[in-house]
C-alpha cells in the first residue's frame, strides 16, 4: 500500500461477519478443549474415589472439581488459544484471520504495510482481555467503530495502531 493514498477501512458489518466467522472457528476450538478438560475432570475425580474409600477424595479429587471450575474461564482462553494460529500467525504473515479472508478484509499497520507477530500478539491480548469483562467487553469493542469516523477501529486496533482495510 501506498502510505500517501487513503486507507479504504472496511466497513462495520464486514468487521462483524468476519467476526463471527471467526467465533465459529474458536467455537470449535472451545468445543475440544471443553472435552478434553470433561475427560481430565473424570479421571481425576474417579482416581480420587478410587483411592479415598469412602474418605475425603484428597488432591485427585480437588482437581476433577478445579478443572470444572476452569470450565467458566475456557471461552476467552479457547478464543486464545485458536487465536494464536487464527489471529496472530495468520495475520501476521498473510494478512487476515479466517473471517478476514472470506470477507477480502486485511490487518495493517499505519502505513499500509502488515503487522509483526509482536504486534498481533498485543491485538489479540486485547481482545481477550477485553472478553473478560462479560459481554460489555466484547460488545463495546464491536460497536467501536460505529462510532469511530473515518478509520472506524475497534479498541483492539486503537490500543495497538492497527487498521482493517477492505481490499
Amino acid at each position: 500500500m501506498n502510505p500517501n493514498q487513503p486507507m479504504n477501512y472496511a466497513l462495520w458489518a464486514d468487521r462483524v461477519l468476519a467476526a463471527l466467522i471467526d467465533a465459529g472457528v474458536a467455537l470449535v476450538g472451545m468445543v475440544v478443549l471443553y472435552v478434553l478438560m470433561l475427560i481430565i475432570s473424570f479421571l481425576l475425580t474417579a482416581i480420587g474415589s478410587a483411592t479415598s474409600n469412602g474418605r475425603d477424595p484428597g488432591a485427585a479429587g480437588f482437581l476433577g472439581c478445579g478443572v470444572c471450575l476452569l470450565s467458566f474461564i475456557l471461552p476467552p482462553v479457547a478464543y486464545f488459544v485458536v487465536g494464536l494460529l487464527n489471529k496472530v500467525y495468520w495475520v501476521s504473515t498473510r494478512g487476515y484471520s479466517i473471517g478476514q479472508g472470506v470477507m477480502k478484509l486485511k490487518v495493517v499497520d499505519e502505513n499500509g504495510n502488515l503487522i509483526d507477530m509482536g504486534k498481533a500478539v498485543l491485538r489479540l491480548l486485547c481482545t481477550v482481555g477485553l472478553a473478560f469483562i462479560p459481554f460489555v467487553g466484547s460488545l463495546l469493542d464491536l460497536l467501536f467503530p460505529l462510532f469511530d469516523d473515518p478509520t472506524r477501529q475497534t479498541l483492539h486496533d486503537k490500543a495497538v495502531g492497527t487498521y482493517v482495510v477492505k481490499v
